[in-house]
């Protein structure tokens, strides 16, 4: 049940979630619509929560017969966590699906829909570090000893793996530099224009970014060069030639993110890198970029972290150290 307070009333009304289906879409649309009006956040952050709620949250709630939303307590949700790791999800999914409902009883609680927040608190899966690949930019000679990166790759020798793709090579090779020199998430690149890509000025626009924030990012002159061939080659013979989606199929169709991560499965599968992944380039960037001592200011626009991510601090201490270390070979050999 949640508490919904009137406060005309002298007395709060109590009202069953597990019986008042509409009462819980009331709930969960209200607060998702503050959380995107409001806080801003992305759509495809709004639709993880709602889907969080909707499939994991409220169905285990009724199947534990808590029927009150104020009833949740640190232990409750602990059987829960119990409950996805049995079905065989990740502790990384774990934390992120708790994270929503975290999110979703702050926000009851500052409504007045329940007197505490019960689940604030509980701490959140550790999730072990993942693998990654380092993909070693030119003129990079920095090692990553980052925990999980286990295994570092030339650029290069991603780029000449792109001749798998045969026909369909200079597209593949432009989306490698825009993934390596940019930092752009792989839905940010299916989505950008080819309109809004300055070849001279070496810039182009994200629009469907994860912070729903527009944003411009830059390039180097080996970029514009890998996308002025692909432009005026391969694309213009299947798209129109002054806008459109920058990346196409051979039919001229928007390249979508599937076909993306399939082409980067083959690319890795092709060089043996059998699990080679699109953020192995943004990890890469970003490690590049600290490496170069990129401020830290620079890097959330760049790479479109929100004001209070913690990701840019990962990167930035990490070149932080390297830096210390080269400076102290420097005063003692």
């Amino acid at each position: 049940m949640v508490i919904a307070r009137n406060p005309n009333a002298k007395t709060a009304r109590i009202v069953s979630v597990k019986t008042t289906t509409n009462r819980w879409s009331i709930l969960t649309d209200n607060w998702l619509d503050d959380l995107e009006v409001i806080e801003g956040r992305a759509k495809n952050t709004i639709n993880l929560y709602r889907y969080v709620l909707d499939r994991y949250f409220m169905p285990y709630l009724n199947a534990a017969e808590v029927d009150d939303l104020s009833a949740v307590d640190p232990r409750t949700m602990t059987k829960w966590q119990m409950a996805m790791m049995e079905a065989g999800i990740g502790a990384g999914t774990r934390g992120t699906y708790l994270a929503a409902v975290k999110s979703f009883y702050s926000w009851l609680e500052r409504e007045g829909e329940v007197e505490t927040n019960p689940v604030k608190g509980v701490k959140a899966p550790k999730a072990p570090e993942p693998d990654r690949h380092i993909i070693q930019a030119p003129g990079d000679t920095q090692p990553c000893d980052y925990t999980g990166c286990n295994q570092t790759h030339r650029f290069e020798d991603l780029v000449s793996g792109c001749a798998v793709f045969d026909y369909m090579e200079q597209r593949e090779r432009a989306i490698l530099y825009m993934l390596m020199y940019t930092g752009v998430r792989i839905d940010e690149l299916a989505s950008m224009r080819l309109e809004e890509t300055d070849l001279t000025g070496r810039q182009a626009w994200v629009r469907l970014s994860k912070s729903g924030k527009p944003r411009p990012v830059r390039f180097d002159k080996r970029t514009a060069r890998e996308l002025d061939r692909y432009i005026n080659g391969q694309r213009r013979r299947h798209a129109n030639p002054a806008k459109g989606p920058l990346f196409v199929t051979i039919s001229g169709n928007p390249i979508n993110t599937n076909t993306m991560r399939a082409n980067m499965k083959k690319l890795g599968e092709y060089v043996g890198l059998p699990d080679l992944h699109p953020h192995s380039f943004r990890h890469s960037s970003a490690t590049f970029y600290a490496n170069m001592g990129m401020p830290m200011a620079d890097m959330m626009e760049l790479f479109g972290w929100s004001r209070n991510s913690t990701m840019p601090l990962k990167y930035i201490r990490h070149g932080a150290q390297r830096r210390a270390l080269d400076s102290f070979d420097k005063y003692l050999p």
